[in-house]
């Protein structure tokens, strides 16, 4: 069905409840949500973010919010949801629940839920978005279906590979005549540069306030480094909660009254849905090809231009200037559920071996079953997911996401005319600029650095805090802070708690990237691993202590290492050249230049097997076992 609107009018103008099935709404700000929060009838309303909950929950009288703490909020227990489901002189209830938090409501409630309430997933296309790195957002579809009266709403709606879609009935939304807005579209290979001479211009010519909506907190703190004093003193950033310490003191949150805090205002995904803001500003929306995750999709350009319920004052797209090749989309697509699929095949025939008869082999079971759901990684997403029912299925929202962003790479990305095409159904494109500097605006290197000092910092505390749930950190988290935990993990497994955190902190602090540590970790490999035994007798066999070698030998010798069939299982191989032998072979062996010279060569001593230092934990290390003290295993000749 498709429902007719003139300009300005709302949808709680014409219908009173909000249809089954799929509603596309296309357009933002038009009321969707309040539509069901006034609805007379028994509601649940799944949002993607505390924000967005909050907000909603706020203006609904007699709501309950459900998530985590926020501002005034607190998260209720199960009691309260179950109150709150029996309290009769609430005639029409309206839960407001965090995607998080939807398993808890539906627990709390019991069965009864899915014929109590009508049940409405809002921005269902950040939910797609968001399951890459957040894998409760698809587990709500796993309710979604037991629900006798059901919708999910967006006005970006993304093809859904999920075939129990297919036969949910699509409801869409059209205004009579245009109502588009001007949209600049500037294409520079410097957005440093050019957003900071557009924050000056607005400043100095207009006194308004400015949003910038970016993806990657690494890049808006690149940029804010720029930013004269005066500047960041007029500064915050609208995020998730997650990157609060990464952001420091720049946090910010809109006010009661859904108004900007500062002056010059930078907004992250958290915000890029659902969320009001009652003021004019100046509109700048920032894509960037690194990291990816920072390159939009028209579906993200128009859920930020929806974010303003007043006119915008202006609004201007900066994006790359370099066009990319373009991707084959249903290839991918196919290719990516092909694979999530051969990997379920593989978990089926691991369940058929165990044959499951115990508690240990069900232990086991589970185990291997999270390293299939860890490791099915590709370079576009995690493929599979485990269901609200502990069985392992196909992960499609990620699969959707994946097909999507390709997709609009080749549209955005690839062609100056499909840019303009692809823009043109949501805006009035006033002008494709390309702006072109004499460098590049990528981060500097210091910047890059105090960036990662930040998030290390983030994350050894994390590790303090929450050592024994590290899988639940590295599921929570993503890019560099997911690697530290993951390193952490691999560490743990050879040295002791502070141990490990020290060669975190050595390796990591003030470094531009994870070269030094990947060096510590294989030595440790080497060193403790009992699967490296092989190996590190062939080493100490090739390069006895004491023993004197010339750059050439030491290479002739690293060669039959480096070409062991060992090497290339454990991803040891290195392409060896005779000029990096020694950093090579440093990795493994601590080794001393002499100034002595055989045919004319320097000649390099061995001195230990242990380049590092590393001390190998036991069982009677305090924190494997608090009733012994710390024993030091003799390391040097290990």
């Amino acid at each position: 069905m498709e429902y007719k609107l003139k300009p300005g009018q709302k949808l709680s103008e014409i219908i009173d409840f909000l249809p089954n099935g799929i509603l596309d709404k296309k357009y933002p700000g038009i009321g969707a949500t309040t539509v069901e929060l006034k609805s007379k009838r028994n509601s649940i309303l799944v949002v993607p973010t505390k924000a967005l909950a909050y907000g909603k929950s706020a203006v609904t009288n007699n709501s309950l919010y459900v998530g985590s703490n926020f501002k005034d909020k607190v998260s209720p227990s199960t009691l309260d949801i179950q109150n709150y489901h029996k309290n009769d002189e609430i005639k029409f209830k309206k839960i407001i629940v965090v995607a998080d938090s939807f398993p808890r409501v539906i627990q709390a409630i019991g069965d009864s839920v899915y014929n109590h309430y009508f049940l409405m997933v809002d921005e269902i296309d950040t939910f797609q978005s968001d399951s890459t790195f957040r894998s409760s957002m698809e587990l709500c579809i796993d309710y979604y279906f037991g629900f006798k009266n059901r919708c999910v709403v967006s006005a970006t709606v993304i093809p859904f590979s999920n075939e129990e879609f297919a036969a949910e009935e699509v409801n869409t939304v059209k205004i009579d005549g245009d109502v588009r807005s001007e949209l600049w579209v500037v294409q520079t290979n410097n957005p440093y540069k050019y957003i900071l001479e557009e924050i000056n211009t607005i400043i100095q010519e207009h006194e308004s306030k400015i949003l910038i909506a970016h993806a990657s907190i690494t890049n808006i703190m690149g940029l804010i480094a720029r930013f004269p004093t005066e500047y960041k003193r007029k500064t915050s950033i609208l995020c998730g909660e997650g990157s609060r310490d990464e952001v420091g003191d720049f946090f910010g949150t809109l006010n009661d009254q859904y108004l900007l805090p500062k002056e010059i205002n930078f907004i992250t995904s958290a915000y890029f849905s659902g969320i009001d803001i009652n003021e004019k500003f100046h509109s700048i929306i920032w894509s960037e090809y690194y990291p990816m995750h920072a390159l939009l999709t028209a579906t993200q350009i128009l859920q930020i231009h929806g974010r303003c319920r007043r006119t915008l004052l202006t609004e201007t797209l900066i994006m790359p200037n370099e066009t990319q090749d373009e991707i084959d989309v249903e290839k991918l697509k196919e290719e990516l559920e092909d694979t999530g699929n051969r990997i379920l095949e593989a978990d089926k025939c691991i369940e058929n071996i165990l044959d499951i008869k115990n508690d240990i082999i069900k232990f086991e079971r589970n185990q291997l079953r999270e390293q299939v759901v860890k490791n099915s990684d590709t370079e576009y997403t995690k493929l599979v997911r485990t269901n609200k029912d502990g069985n392992l299925v196909l992960a499609t929202f990620n699969i959707d996401i994946a097909a999507h962003r390709a997709s609009n790479w080749n549209d955005l990305y690839s062609d100056t005319n499909g840019l303009k095409a692809i823009l043109d159904k949501d805006f009035l494109l006033k002008q494709i600029e390309t702006k072109i500097y004499g460098e590049k605006g990528l981060p500097d290197d210091q910047e890059r650095i105090n960036n990662r000092n930040t998030i290390l910092q983030k994350a050894i505390k994390n590790i303090k805090l929450n050592k024994s749930n590290i899988d639940e950190l590295i599921k929570n988290a993503g890019g560099y802070e997911r690697r530290i935990y993951e390193d952490y993990q691999i560490l743990r497994k050879y040295l002791v708690l502070d141990d490990v955190i020290n060669v975190l902190k050595d390796n990591l602090q003030d470094t531009r990237d994870d070269r030094k540590l990947k060096s510590v970790k294989l030595s440790a490999y080497v060193l403790f691993d009992p699967k490296a035994k092989e190996y590190l007798r062939q080493l100490k066999s090739l390069f006895s202590l004491d023993s004197e070698f010339t750059r050439k030998e030491i290479f002739a010798k690293a060669s039959k290492l480096n070409n062991s069939p060992f090497t290339g299982q454990f991803e040891i191989h290195y392409n060896l050249k005779e000029e990096s032998v020694i950093k090579y072979i440093n990795q493994f062996l601590q080794t001393k230049k002499t100034y002595k010279k055989r045919d004319g060569e320097l000649l390099f001593k061995i001195e230990n097997y242990n380049p590092f230092g590393l001390k190998k934990k036991s069982k009677r290390d305090k924190d494997e076992n608090p009733n012994y003290y710390t024993i030091d295993p003799d390391v040097h000749g290990v």
